[in-house]
């Protein structure tokens, strides 16, 4: 009778497919870094502004001799001035180019932020963004944001911290702002211009933030929901102000500096993980066994036939 000699190809070919059982395993067990495209909320409901008070002021005679101050006695009472803000859509080709937005077409996780995006520099500022009905998204996208960093779940109940950066951030008001004109500084407005006010981000790259994951379920060995916190999104913007009757006058403020943090939102999975996502610890085992045993039989079988 022959004895049996293990085959160093069977060998090699039970050890592969076990990498890539595993390989699966701890890809499941993870949301891979990747770009989340975002629409602006706006409306009553869900107030996106911009608020210009004792902390952020627009000079006299910014827009022109005689402009008024923002705010200012006259108009603004309280001492501030609210500008509600809606998205300004990117340019097409910069949400689809993966150097730019880089929207995905299909994405692995929904994420749902549930509040605000924090405050800025103002107490009364706010931003609040929500989940792209796409794709397509060449019409909608105004917010974009990066996850450098893999997120490596370790098992449930255990908070995993990334960091995240701004990649675009694109606002237009929703009514023009009204600019009074005192021309004669005997405290009466003489006339009154419209300005359209643009919010952006400043600068090619922004500094890096933090975000925060924490899975609820994991099952069969892949995450499948859990909650996440935006522990802080640091930015740096410019305010644009285009005449609404003549878009080329234009002025700008800034770079202003923001930071969006305490906000808390969940994520769930939307497409079954590939490469064998069902298999738990016990199946991965067994299946590596099992390809182990085929390998050996199979070359068994050949050294028996005289191969």
């Amino acid at each position: 009778m022959k004895a049996f000699k293990r085959s160093p190809q069977a060998a090699a070919l039970a050890y592969a497919a076990a990498l890539v059982v595993l390989s699966a395993s701890v890809q499941a067990q993870q949301i891979p870094a990747g770009n989340d495209c975002w629409v602006t909320s706006w409306g009553s409901d869900e107030p996106t502004q911009l608020v210009f008070d004792a902390l952020r002021t627009i000079a006299p005679d910014f827009f022109g001799a005689g402009s008024l101050p923002i705010p200012n006695p006259i108009e603004d009472p309280g001492n501030q001035r609210v500008i509600p803000l809606r998205g300004n859509p990117l340019d097409p080709l910069f949400v689809s180019d993966p150097n730019g937005c880089g929207c995905p077409e299909q994405v692995e996780f929904e994420m749902t932020w549930v509040d605000m995006h924090g405050v800025m520099v103002g107490p009364n500022d706010a931003h609040k963004v929500r989940k792209v009905d796409g794709p397509p998204y060449s019409t909608e996208v105004d917010t974009c944001v990066r996850r450098t960093q893999d997120v490596n779940f370790s098992g449930t109940g255990i908070p995993e911290t990334i960091e995240i950066e701004l990649i675009a951030l694109s606002l237009k008001s929703i009514q023009p702002l009204p600019v009074a004109f005192d021309t004669n500084g005997d405290d009466v407005i003489d006339f009154i211009r419209l300005f359209d006010v643009f919010v952006h981000n400043s600068g090619l790259t922004q500094p890096a933030g933090m975000m925060r994951f924490e899975a609820d379920e994991i099952s069969s060995g892949a995450v499948m929901s859990g909650e996440m916190d935006l522990l802080e999104l640091p930015i740096t913007f410019e305010v644009e102000f285009r005449e609404h009757e003549v878009p080329s006058n234009t002025f700008a403020l800034g770079p202003f500096n923001l930071m969006f943090g305490e906000s808390q939102g969940g994520f769930r999975r939307v497409t079954i993980p590939s490469m064998i996502p069902t298999l738990g610890t016990w199946g991965l085992i067994l299946l590596a066994m099992a390809l182990m045993t085929a390998g050996a039989m199979l070359w068994k079988r050949r050294e028996h036939e005289g191969f």
